[in-house]
């Protein structure tokens, strides 16, 4: 049903990744979206859930992950991924050590 949102909340773990990219796929298939477009959002989800795990919850912290997602319209997917861990600012972080 366009429109509808739905969500899944997983622990912020490697052996979550799978669990959050089928979830994800899920939503691209709702959306009729081409193959091409869902195999580049599995790696945006995957990319954006390891830095969640690796960086939100440093040290072995325990954490969850919530992803939703909706279908405006076909061939339109929003989709969203919050956490609860540790804030990054891009903005005021120090310079990457390149060398």
């Amino acid at each position: 049903m366009p429109g509808a949102t739905r969500s899944l909340t997983i622990a912020a773990n490697t052996g979550s990744l799978h669990a959050a990219t089928e979830f994800a796929r899920t939503g691209a298939l709702e959306a009729s979206l081409p193959e091409a477009r869902i195999g580049e959002l599995d790696l945006l989800i995957e990319e954006i859930f390891m830095n969640v795990c690796w960086h939100a919850y440093p040290d072995g912290r325990q954490g969850v992950v919530a992803l939703t997602y909706s279908v405006p319209a076909p061939g339109e997917l929003r989709v969203e991924v919050a956490d609860q861990g540790a804030e990054f600012n891009p903005l005021t972080a120090a310079p990457p050590d390149l060398l």
